[in-house]
């Protein structure tokens, strides 16, 4: 039979076997999440250049499109009117008729 003090060393090495398991395990979920936060914030940052300069293309047409509009409204004929022909209205928009 084994002394008490045999049997505490054993009991004691199997505890510090346990947790440096316990540390070791702990340290590889630490590892494998920073690089999976490091991936996702790679792949939202990558994300936020594409939709910036998606919103900055719209922007500048937006813009244009507006400046467009601004020009015809400001460039009209002697009678107030709009200076582009009849033809540009759309066939299902009801025709004004000047009374």
């Amino acid at each position: 039979m084994r002394s008490l003090s045999q049997r505490a060393t054993v009991a004691l090495v199997c505890l510090c076997v346990f947790f440096a398991l316990a540390v070791t395990g702990v340290g590889v979920v630490g590892i494998v999440g920073v690089r999976s936060a490091t991936d996702t914030g790679k792949l939202i940052a990558g994300d936020e250049v594409v939709t910036f300069a998606a919103t900055a293309q719209i922007a500048r047409s937006m813009d244009a499109a507006y400046a467009v509009g601004e020009e015809a409204l400001l460039t009209g004929t002697r009678h107030g009117g709009p200076s582009w022909p009849g033809s540009c209205t759309p066939s299902w928009s009801p025709r004004l008729t000047a009374n």
